[in-house]
This record gives C-alpha cells, structure tokens and sequence, in this order.
C-alpha cells in the first residue's frame, strides 16, 4: 500500500497513516491530539513545584515603621489639569453645535432649525406690521379728536344753531378709518 493511501475503519471514517481519522464519519480525528495536549498540560501543572514561600520577600512586623517612606510631592499643577478640562469641553460644545447645523450630518435637525428661523421671522414682520398699523391708527384718532375739538369750538363759537354742526363728526370719517377702528377693538378684545 503507499504510503499516501488511506485504510478505511469499521465505522467508515478513512484513517491515514499518521492516525487521523478523515472524511464524513470521523469522530474525534481532531480531538485525540487536543485531549493529549490538555492531559500533558494538567500533568505538568500539576507535578510542577509550588513557588517556595520562602523565595518571597517577608518583613518582619517591626520593621514595617523603619521601610514606610513619605509620597513624593506631586508635580502636577492642578490649574492646568483644569483648563484643559475646561477648554475641552467648550471645544466639544462647539463642535457638536457647528455639525448639528451641518445639512449633510444631520439632516432633520438642520432643516427644523430652518424652519424655526423662517417662522420667526416671520412673526417679528407680522409684529412689526400690527405696531406700524397702530400708530397710524393712533395718528388718525389724534386727527380725529383734533378735527371733534376743532368742531366743537366752532360750535361753541357760532352758537350751535347750524343742524350740520351738529351731526356727530364720527359720521364724516372716512370708511378706511372705521374699519381700522374696529380691527383695533376687535384685536383689544382678544389679547
């Protein structure tokens, strides 16, 4: 037989020459030499020779006082220690801010922040349309109050005997001044 050739064994597994058992059936081809290395392992531990105790360094209960020597003084200067800490930390806030509003890192978060930015915009021009609104109302109420001062007078002057005089002068305003006065009671009521 060559010696490359195989025998089979009686439960089907080839077996080679060295011993290890091949091919479908093999049962324990690669566990014989791993048993074998772990039982010498075992052996070797086990037969070895214990550390002697009296290879280690002893000292005896008096003496303990005379070894102890002081710690060395520390050389690191606290401070320091500090402002690195410090300044790590506010580097790290700033960056975590500066790739949250990066658009390619965090995309929902970027564009939300958009969102917020326009909507507020657009809050502080509507404000400032409704202050711009009220003044000119209060403008025109303080041309009105003048215009009912200046009728009064004249009333007072001619002796109120003229029907027109007396017509009330909130009649003779015109319809944009109404309707302003109006929205701004309407707008008085809900805040």
């Amino acid at each position: 037989m060559p010696r490359h050739a195989t025998r089979r064994a009686c439960h089907g597994a080839a077996v080679t020459r060295e011993g290890w058992e091949v091919g479908a059936h093999a049962s324990s081809g690669w566990r014989q030499p791993l048993q074998g290395s772990l039982a010498a392992t075992a052996a070797a531990l086990l037969f070895s020779a214990q550390p002697a105790f009296a290879d280690l360094p002893t000292v005896e209960p008096a003496s303990v006082m005379s070894l102890a020597k002081p710690l060395k003084a520390q050389s690191v200067n606290k401070g320091k220690v500090w402002l690195v800490f410090v300044l790590g930390a506010a580097g790290l806030f700033s960056a975590a801010v500066l790739l949250e509003n990066n658009e390619r890192f965090f995309p929902a978060i970027s564009r939300a922040n958009k969102a917020m930015a326009a909507t507020r915009k657009a809050m502080q021009a509507k404000e400032q349309q409704e202050e711009a609104i009220d003044a000119e109302l209060a403008q025109e109420q303080g041309l009105q109050a003048a215009v009912e001062a200046g009728l009064a007078e004249a009333r007072q002057r001619t002796g109120g005997t003229n029907a027109a005089s007396r017509a009330s002068p909130s009649g003779a305003m015109g319809p944009l001044v109404q309707q302003r006065a109006a929205g701004t009671e309407r707008r008085q009521g809900v805040d």
